[in-house]
């Protein structure tokens, strides 16, 4: 688990850059999860604005998600290869 601090600029939301090394394969998809509540750590289903994507795991080098708002943010990355 990650916390991560966030500051919102003026005119843009605030992002979190993520890069990924070491993957078993490059089958399947890389599933995130940003939330700001711990309870709902780390699958996010009990966050109604918690954010989700995938990613193919064979694009997943680096990419960036973006929050709704500044804030303290844990963050999920799980490798689904099937």
């Amino acid at each position: 688990m990650a916390l991560l601090p966030l500051l919102a600029a003026a005119s843009a939301p605030p992002t979190i850059e993520v890069s990924i090394t070491g993957l078993r394969s490059t089958k399947g998809q890389i599933l995130v999860c940003l939330t700001t509540n711990p309870k709902a750590f780390p699958d996010c289903s009990k966050d109604k604005g918690s954010v989700h994507m995938a990613v193919k795991a064979g694009d997943a080098g680096d990419f960036l998600v973006h929050a709704p708002a500044a804030g303290t943010y844990a963050i999920a990355v799980v490798h689904d290869e099937n």
